[in-house]
């Protein structure tokens, strides 16, 4: 599994198996550091030694901080994130640009369209194929992840978390709910605002149980204010939309 991935923080310790051993020659490169864990430290060190750079950490606490410092040395990994997020921005903004540009106040809802009845049925076709990967990958992730939750988090089988996942849209496709902008506006307000009502809640909640301080804290007159302010937003564009929809 380590070969399917690059820049890797590699947490390694457990019970070693009967002649266990570790090879590392195609995987080394792509393995920052190494953080050994667990009562068989030395075991570890003898496979890993010489081959990534290591770090004793003991346990699974003190890795997990060991390597979040690593990571704030790690300008790569700043640049990444970076990267990450301008990239598919710039192309999405000189998509908009463009199409726009081209097809002004005829600007359909799926823009592929409005763009292919000015260009011709290639661009409809070349379009509408990119759009189909680019919708149906990420709705696809998404999907996966949600019936994930509910098969893994909530413990329900995995027929019913399927169902469950897939039930949903198609419940709003029979209300007749088929106009895509329609579509993202009451799915938004759905995601968006009840998310964020529970994400504050989340945070008040880890602020009161967690164990851990945390390196910089908001003050708890301006959070309440910031939380009140929000969940009343969100609550307030989740009835706005739901009213206007049905």
């Amino acid at each position: 599994s380590l070969l399917s991935y690059s820049q890797i923080y590699w947490i390694v310790g457990g019970l070693p198996k009967h002649q266990d051993r570790f090879y590392l020659k195609n995987v080394k490169n792509k393995i920052i550091k190494a953080y050994i864990i667990g009562k068989n430290i030395s075991f570890f060190k003898k496979q890993i030694a010489n081959s990534i750079p290591y770090i004793v950490s003991n346990n699974i606490q003190r890795a997990i901080k060991n390597v979040y410092k690593d990571l704030k040395l790690n300008n790569r990994f700043k640049k990444s994130i970076l990267l990450g997020v301008l990239i598919p921005s710039i192309i999405y903004l000189i998509f908009a640009w463009i199409v726009v540009g081209v097809t002004g106040s005829n600007t359909t809802e799926i823009a592929t369209v409005g763009l292919g009845r000015i260009m011709g049925y290639k661009i409809i076709i070349i379009g509408n194929i990119f759009a189909f990967f680019t919708m149906s990958t990420s709705l696809l992730t998404s999907g996966l992840g949600l019936k994930e939750t509910f098969n893994f988090d909530f413990k329900i089988k995995h027929f019913w978390s399927w169902l469950l996942t897939v039930i949903i849209p198609l419940f709003i496709y029979i209300l007749g709910m088929k106009n895509f902008i329609q579509i993202l506006g009451l799915v938004g307000a759905l995601g968006f605002g009840v998310n964020g009502v529970i994400y504050i809640f989340t945070y008040w909640f880890a602020r009161k149980k967690s164990e851990r301080h945390p390196e910089y804290i908001l003050p708890k007159k301006l959070t309440m204010i910031v939380s009140v302010l929000l969940s009343l937003i969100f609550v307030g564009g989740l009835v706005y939309t739901i009213i206007n929809n049905f």
